[in-house]
């Protein structure tokens, strides 16, 4: 077995990333296999494989993404690297993989979007804590365009959690009852209004949406924690998934996502790191005992300088800002889905021609008004100005223009020839 090679988002928050499954990934190599044996880069760049995600895997010359198939891949090559345990789930019994499989499927389907809805949909987390940080990772100019994106999806993924982070008027309202209004209703109920809500409701909106946040969090860890205490003899004794002190994959992955929520300090409404210390004090003290097990104790992290590459970074932006064009970016990510399900290679095909010329004209189009507005002259400036010609002690400055006007020198107003015209024409 060759060295492999880990591609994930890049550190933030004193974490070695700021992405959950990239935790996780890095928990899980840094556990299974010494340093030597792997690279860590942060490459920032979803677009190494097809897939467009990260995490990314490089095993002896083969990509895998997204920290489900990591983990398994890890798995297929125990047989081959007998000197290290690449299966961190070896010693599990059939019962104990069959409910490490189910949870993570729950983490998958629900934790990660109430953690996407922490970081992402709310607000306030967003602009305060994770945007600066993401900002901070990637750098000029892909802070303008990849924060946005990733956003995008992630408010996508946490929509079905039927939390609403937005403070809308109608928060309070039910969420079967809003999805049953027609287009009209939720129309007008969107439009503006004078009247300013009262300091009572503005407290019913915010408790509602307290209390579901509540609710939906204490749902989604409970399982979590049913696992984590099942077979303990004293209370938060138990610090791992299973038995045993070697973390397994289930422990990777929950870490991943929890340390996360636990290490973002400055959020303005820390909600979900509350519910996590105070409603579920031993799975937060999991957390923190599988951070210092898993990216501690092993040592320092094999970190690798990712490529730097001023083309590279420009291709992304100009992706990036493809992907915002309203029309022609619906249809650009339609046309690289196709690609990239397809496995096409090369522009011979009349839709990617098609594409390909649109996006010319699109560019040609951008750069000729560009060059359009440096020629206009700036905002509120003359465009055309006329000084009259001075004549008499006028020519010589405006001492000389005031004792033309008290002499009764200064020229009578002529008419314009124009003016002229027009009269000879009556």
């Amino acid at each position: 077995m060759g060295i492999l090679e880990l591609h994930v988002w890049g550190p933030a928050f004193d974490l070695p990333s700021i992405d959950a499954e990239c935790l996780a990934a890095i928990a899980y190599l840094h556990t299974a296999l010494p340093s030597s044996q792997w690279r860590l880069v942060a490459s920032n760049d979803p677009a190494v494989h097809s897939s467009h995600r990260l995490p990314a895997l490089k095993a002896n010359g083969a990509w895998v993404t997204g920290y489900a198939s990591i983990a398994s891949h890890l798995r297929s090559l125990a047989p081959s690297s007998p000197s290290w345990d690449l299966d961190l789930d070896s010693r599990l019994t059939p019962r104990e993989r069959a409910d490490a499989l189910a949870l993570t499927a729950h983490v998958e389907s629900r934790l990660a979007p109430l953690l996407d809805a922490y970081l992402f949909a709310d607000h306030d987390n967003w602009s305060a804590a994770l945007r600066p940080a993401l900002s901070h990772v990637l750098g000029f100019p892909l802070s303008w365009t990849v924060p946005v994106l990733l956003r995008k999806q992630a408010l996508a993924r946490s929509a079905p959690l039927g939390v609403n982070l937005g403070g809308d008027d109608d928060d309070n309202e039910d969420e079967d009852a809003k999805a049953g209004q027609g287009a009209l209703d939720r129309a007008i109920k969107s439009l503006p209004t004078t009247r300013q809500k009262s300091a009572m409701e503005e407290m019913k909106a915010k408790t509602a949406r307290g209390m579901r946040l509540h609710s939906v969090t204490v749902d989604i860890l409970s399982p979590l924690e049913a696992q984590r205490r099942s077979g303990e003899t004293t209370p938060g004794s138990k610090t791992r998934f299973f038995d045993g002190e070697i973390p397994t994959s289930l422990d990777c992955l929950v870490f991943g996502h929890l340390v996360l929520a636990q290490a973002v300090n400055d959020a303005p409404q820390p909600w979900l790191r509350n519910i996590l210390a105070k409603r579920f004090p031993h799975l937060h003290s999991m957390t923190l005992d599988l951070r210092e097990a898993c990216l501690t104790s092993p040592g320092a992290l094999p970190w690798t300088p990712a490529p730097a590459s001023s083309l590279r970074t420009a291709a992304r932006f100009f992706d990036n800002v493809l992907q915002f064009t309203p029309n022609l970016g619906a249809l650009y990510l339609s046309e690289w889905r196709r690609r990239a399900e397809t496995k096409a290679q090369g522009v011979a095909d009349r839709r990617t021609l098609a594409l390909a010329g649109s996006v010319l004209a699109a560019g040609s189009a951008l750069a000729y008004g560009a060059w359009v507005y440096r020629g206009l002259p700036p905002w509120g400036a003359r465009v055309q100005q006329w000084d009259a010609e001075k004549r008499g002690l006028g020519r010589l400055g405006e001492l000389g223009a005031m004792l033309d006007f008290s002499f009764g020198l200064a020229d009578e107003p002529r008419a314009s020839p124009r003016a002229d015209a027009l009269m000879s024409v009556d």
